[in-house]
């Protein structure tokens, strides 16, 4: 499905922050014929409590089996973790011992910080990480360092600059990423994208 839609009508749920998200990851879904999962965007993690509420609300939601939350973990782990758990249980769904352990539950419960194990930052990175051998990436490296850009902003903005210089000298100029993912351009088979295979692996099986 291509868009968020009033409920739910899949017995497992992918709940991620936004639209970028919401697109690579149903490419991902159709890549790995997976075809039992539904993704809900959710438009960033403020207020994530009242999000969870009012996705508890919706209807289908008792017929939910498992969900995973997925989002980037920017800056600092630890207090984007405390952030999730503390969400999760003032809506009274099960908190995970810690990022990418599934606790059991009614349904059963699991997050994923992006790009995954101790590292900050967000999807980018991982987009960004899949084309390192890539000739282009030396240029636009050198665009972005003579405007200055690493010294204006922090890690997730650069990395969202690299991936969107990137997209701009792809053949169909001026896709988002989503576009870029149904058009092929990402290999969803790279090493970079084990993180995101494996939050899909799990709520598949």
């Amino acid at each position: 499905m291509g868009k968020n839609q009033s409920g739910f009508i899949k017995p497992k749920l992918l709940i991620v922050e936004g639209k970028d998200d919401f697109n690579f990851m149903l490419r991902m879904l159709d890549h790995m014929g997976v075809d039992d999962v539904q993704i809900h965007e959710i438009m960033g993690v403020n207020g994530l409590g009242a999000k969870l509420g009012a996705i508890k609300k919706a209807p289908g939601f008792s017929d939910v089996q498992k969900i995973t939350l997925m989002v980037d973990c920017d800056a600092d782990a630890a207090a984007r973790e405390d952030a999730i758990k503390a969400a999760l249980a003032s809506v009274s769904l099960v908190v995970p011992l810690a990022a990418d352990v599934r606790a059991a539950g009614d349904p059963s419960v699991r997050y994923s910080l992006i790009p995954g194990g101790v590292n900050i930052g967000c999807l980018e990175h991982l987009l960004m990480e899949s084309f390192a051998a890539h000739p282009t990436v030396p240029c636009l490296d050198a665009f972005l360092q003579c405007v200055n850009h690493p010294a204006k902003f922090g890690s997730n903005d650069w990395a969202k600059a690299r991936v969107h210089c990137l997209l701009s000298t792809f053949s169909e100029a001026g896709l988002k990423i989503g576009e870029a993912a149904k058009a092929n351009y990402f290999d969803f088979t790279h090493a970079a994208f084990q993180p995101l295979r494996d939050v899909v692996t799990d709520l598949a099986t």
